[in-house]
């Protein structure tokens, strides 16, 4: 009982343990962009939540030693308390892993939000508003505070950790050694792999800061018109009073536009071009890779300058200015055509995340084949009826597999090979092979049919020995059990079989089934015997005061040697005695011997 209690509290502790690794202290909501304060407001809340759930757990884990201390107690051999100051210490070590994988996911789950997979681009995160305010650009979050809060999750973190005591400053005999342990928040505050994250993580926002610097950049080239105060610049244009060419000059600046515009076509011809060539060698795909990059960098401030291009036509149609018929068309229809630039590749996006997700389905296919295949013991029509079911979904994946691959094809990206396709294949085939082997059965060709089967299956439990699949095992021994009957099976279908012979086979049995009943007669006689003189009990009285005993009475004794000897005459007797004759034999010297020993006591 005790022990049971024992190993329920050990397993009560498992699952705190697990649930405190779940309950991680960052949450961030998938395809959320978080605006001004949102994020520091939403983690905030979350915390709060962990810290009431991870107290819970850290309290249940404190009862749960509780409870086996009660059990320690209560044992004899309790003196000594080393046994136990390992047991707690043990444990304690099991609660600092704990805490110490929650910190690790936390912060990972953070880096990849700044960072992405490694294969991606990372989703949009923060939404910083830049306003210009007094001539100036003023970010809303400022970049300043966004680094601080990324920076300071670790600070956050360990103040939740703060709240729980080491378990072996609570529970350890030995003050001495647990006076000497540090608390969970400073040995995780110096734990290197968890602070070599925390750097990286301030590395990607120093990333992120500088990759704004570029677009913002291109404000620059306009900052005469938004630094520059337009009531200020006219008065200073009637003192200098510039002749009209340096005006109109000013004005023609703004044809520029057209260049501007022609410019974004070329970029999209070019981006095809580079971008739609398949690399030979590895310096190709170098050069490629880094086109790649410079493409995205330049996509951006394209992106961005398209509004300063419609605002530039704005002020050239109050000029009243002329456009050639190309560049009307190409102003018209910029927009659009970027989508469609743009749209190529959210689709390859796209086909990428359905490349992903059908990885996933063929892992879970494979996890629920192994989990629930037809292993059990169940009809063969039952058993190929599940196989079905997972043939279908099998190939609904590669016809899945089909429509990626012929996708990315488009964009010159090669679908890797699925290494799950040829286990399930290989696990399926196995299946069906063993249970088709007892679909249709010939009588005719049994004795044939149960060779080659039992060939088979002894194949199958060789190879697949490491499966511990039940029905494999099952099937073999009752293969093994037909087999021993299958001749006497051949011999009733025998078609030489007239009724006169099924009279002799009844009479035979007749006889067989009468010997059966005598003998399991002198079976049980036999075992009779044994239970008599297994539990045959003799008086004795003490003999005067010498210390010697004797015997008051053998009366019982003698009656039951006198019925023993009669049945065991009577078996020799009977015909149906040959297959215990051993025993019978034994049992007639034992009580020859035993009643020589009683007439030698009675003397």
């Amino acid at each position: 009982m005790k022990t049971d209690e024992f190993k329920r509290s050990n397993l009560h502790m498992q699952n705190d343990c697990r649930n405190i690794v779940k309950e991680l202290m960052i949450k961030i909501e998938p395809n959320r962009i978080y605006r001004g304060n949102e994020f520091q407001d939403s983690q905030i809340d979350h915390r709060k939540r962990v810290l009431k759930e991870l107290k819970h757990r850290h309290d249940s884990i404190l009862n749960s030693i509780k409870d086996i201390k009660l059990i320690f107690d209560t044992l004899d051999d309790f003196s000594d308390t080393s046994k136990w100051d390992a047991y707690v210490s043990k444990i304690d070590s099991y609660c600092e892993e704990a805490f110490r994988i929650n910190f690790r996911e936390s912060l990972l789950i953070m880096n990849k939000a700044l960072k992405g997979d490694g294969r991606n681009d990372p989703d949009p995160l923060f939404n910083v508003t830049v306003n210009l305010e007094d001539h100036n650009m003023i970010f809303m979050p400022t970049l300043t505070s966004l680094s601080e809060l990324v920076a300071n999750l670790s600070k956050e973190f360990l103040r939740i950790i703060s709240n729980f005591p080491r378990i072996r400053d609570i529970h350890c005999s030995n003050a001495k050694t647990t006076s000497k342990m540090a608390s969970l928040a400073e040995i995780l505050g110096q734990d290197i792999e968890l602070g070599e994250i925390q750097i990286n993580m301030s590395k990607e926002m120093q990333k992120i800061n500088k990759t704004l610097e570029v677009p913002l950049g291109n404000w620059d080239l306009y900052r005469d018109i938004w630094e520059i105060d337009k009531d200020e610049f006219i008065v200073k244009l009637r003192k200098e009073n510039p002749p009209c060419a340096d005006i109109d000059a000013d004005i023609l600046r703004y044809n520029e536009v057209a260049n501007k515009v022609d410019y974004a076509y070329d970029f999209m011809e070019q981006c095809r071009e580079n971008l739609s060539v398949e690399p030979e060698t590895l310096d190709t795909l170098g050069v490629i890779l880094k086109t790649l990059d410079d493409t995205n960098l330049k996509k951006i401030q394209l992106e961005e300058s398209f509004v300063n291009i419609e605002e530039q036509f704005v002020i050239l149609d109050k000029c009243e200015m002329d456009y050639s018929e190309q560049l009307i068309q190409r102003r018209a229809n910029i927009a659009s055509d970027w989508n469609k630039f743009r749209h190529k590749e959210t689709f390859k996006n796209g086909l990428l995340a359905d490349a992903d997700e059908w990885r996933k389905k063929l892992a879970e296919l494979l996890s629920t084949i192994s989990k629930s295949g037809p292993t059990g013991l169940m009809a063969p029509a039952k058993a190929l009826k599940i196989l079905d079911g997972f043939y279908e979904s099998l190939e609904s994946l590669k016809e899945m597999e089909k429509r990626i691959r012929k996708g990315l094809t488009i964009f010159k990206v090669e679908l890797g090979a699925s290494k799950d396709i040829p286990v399930i294949e290989r696990e399926l085939e196995t299946f069906k092979s063993i249970w088709l082997l007892f679909l249709d059965l010939l009588v005719a060709d049994m004795e044939d049919q149960s060779n080659t089967i039992y060939k088979k299956i002894s194949k199958y439990v060789r190879e697949n020995k490491d499966q511990n699949w039940q029905f494999l095992e099952s099937i073999k021994i009752r293969l093994e059990r037909f087999r021993k009957t299958l001749p006497l099976i051949m011999d009733l279908k025998n078609k030489a079989m007239r009724l006169r012979h099924w009279d002799q086979y009844a009479e035979v049995l007749g006889e067989v089934s009468t010997a059966a009943s005598k003998e399991l007669a002198i079976e049980k006689n036999i075992a009779n015997i044994d239970k008599q003189w297994e539990n045959l009990e003799i008086d004795l009285l003490p003999y005067k005061d010498k210390g010697h005993f004797k015997i008051r009475s053998l009366d019982d004794a003698t009656q039951t040697l006198e019925d023993n000897q009669v049945q065991l005459t009577t078996m020799k007797a009977s015909r149906f005695v040959k297959p215990f004759e051993q025993l019978v034999e034994g049992w007639v010297k034992r009580l020859t011997k035993i009643g020589e020993i009683m007439d030698a006591l009675l003397l």
